[in-house]
């Protein structure tokens, strides 16, 4: 869409540029103007939302991403916490297995 907006601009400049017409007649020059400014807005909104989708499309990564850490700090954290439960565990289950011992050689 944007080439062929160009390409219009360029067949209208070409067939109402100044040069074209004699010295001192100008009878296109409010035409070669106001194709001009149109033109020069259309490409300026073009590149402000080509811009803008850009700017969205990297705002959407970044969240992304921190979600992707945000997920992963919280599963570091849960994995820590079953480790911890882990040693607990082990570490209760270790001294059950002592004081059985100490009972048997009690008898």
């Amino acid at each position: 869409m944007f080439q062929e907006i160009k390409w219009a601009h360029y067949s209208l400049a070409k067939k109402h540029h100044l040069d074209k017409q004699g010295p001192g007649t100008c009878p296109d020059a409010h035409e070669f103007r106001k194709s001009a400014q149109d033109t020069t807005y259309i490409t300026c909104s073009y590149e402000k939302n080509k811009s803008n989708i850009a700017y969205e499309r990297e705002k959407k990564a970044a969240e992304k991403k921190k979600t992707r850490k945000r997920t992963k700090k919280k599963q570091l954290a849960r994995d820590k916490k079953e480790r911890e439960k882990l040693k607990k565990l082990k570490e209760t289950l270790a001294k059950e297995r002592l004081q059985e011992a100490a009972q048997r050689a009690r008898e």
